[in-house]
């Protein structure tokens, strides 16, 4: 009987086990999560990304548009509009930052925050790897409990020298789909904290995106949907360049 019950055990331990995570099974893993998002494989052929979101800050009723232009390889810009307060538009091109705040003035980006702003624009890059972003990646072995669901728990770290801080996300042992990601950024405020949700995701230009999440920071909640994605448009590199007003 002892011997049925430690069985029963060892099945139960076992089931909460989704793999022995040694390098060789956590490059497999990455690249179904890759492949998962990037069904096509047309991440290589990818010059250029457009994205358009709609945002609502609850419970303020807020709304917030927000624009993202990335060229490859390395150039950002994005335009965020709080309705009726402030405008904040940031110029990356691949090398220097500037932004420029209805509110608060252009300043340039520098420091930490000029590496976030690297790392945000190499990570809009579809045909880079997590392998090339990160500089080492650890997957746990046991899966990770959000809101009744279990799910593979993955921690990736950046270059130490770039002092950024790891991200970690929650992936649909099923899907191969990121459902959580857990970050931690610089801002004016200090070190703040933003958990996503990734509630929908959908096919568009070729990838599976999350077209519907939300974003938890200093418990204020975002809700956020994509309602345009584009690839391939021509944008001139002056679009990506602060000029003077």
């Amino acid at each position: 009987m002892k011997k049925i019950i430690l069985f029963l055990c060892l099945m139960v331990f076992a089931a909460n086990i989704y793999a022995v995570w040694d390098k060789a099974s956590t490059d497999a893993f990455i690249t179904q999560l890759e492949r998962a998002a990037d069904p096509d494989n047309v991440g290589k052929s990818v010059k250029s990304v457009e994205v358009t979101i709609e945002s609502l800050l609850m419970p303020f009723n807020v709304k917030m548009d927000s624009k993202f232009f990335y060229k490859a390889p390395d150039k950002l810009k994005s335009v965020s509009k709080t309705a009726g307060m402030q405008t904040i538009t940031v110029y990356f091109n691949g090398k220097q930052g500037i932004k420029d705040d209805s509110l608060g003035g252009v300043s340039p980006i520098e420091g930490v925050p000029l590496e976030e702003l690297k790392m945000q624009a190499i990570r809009m890059n579809p045909a880079v790897s997590m392998r090339q972003i990160f500089h080492k990646i650890e997957i746990a072995d046991e899966l990770e409990e959000q809101d009744g669901r279990k799910y593979v728990a993955m921690t990736c770290y950046f270059n130490p020298s770039s002092k950024l801080f790891p991200q970690k996300y929650l992936v649909d042992p099923d899907t191969k789909l990121i459902a959580y990601s857990f970050s931690k950024s610089n801002t004016e405020l200090g070190v703040v904290e933003v958990v996503s949700h990734n509630i929908e995701h959908r096919k568009c230009g070729g990838f599976v995106i999350p077209v519907r999440f939300t974003q938890t920071m200093m418990k204020i909640q975002i809700e956020c949907k994509i309602v345009n994605f584009e690839i391939n448009k021509n944008y001139p590199d002056s679009m990506f360049e602060y000029q003077e007003k």
